[in-house]
């Protein structure tokens, strides 16, 4: 949550998924970007589809970034 209002929803969610597969999955660094690549992917290909936004962060307010990361 500190992470998601700092930095906004999917740059958070990157991290968090990145971390999780390093630490709980125990898979290698190529994995785990792998991974967290296709799980932003999919996740901003649902919120396309669904013509949805991520909840903005800190960082989104002070520098404008492209979506999916506004």
């Amino acid at each position: 949550m500190l992470l998601t209002s700092i930095l906004g929803s999917i740059i958070a969610l990157a991290l968090f998924l990145f971390v999780f597969m390093m630490l709980r999955a125990k898979v290698g660094l190529v994995f785990s970007t792998a991974y967290s690549g296709l799980g932003i992917a999919f996740i901003d290909g649902m919120a396309w589809l669904l013509n949805r936004d991520f909840p903005p962060g800190f960082l989104q307010e002070c520098i404008n970034l492209p979506w999916p990361f506004s």
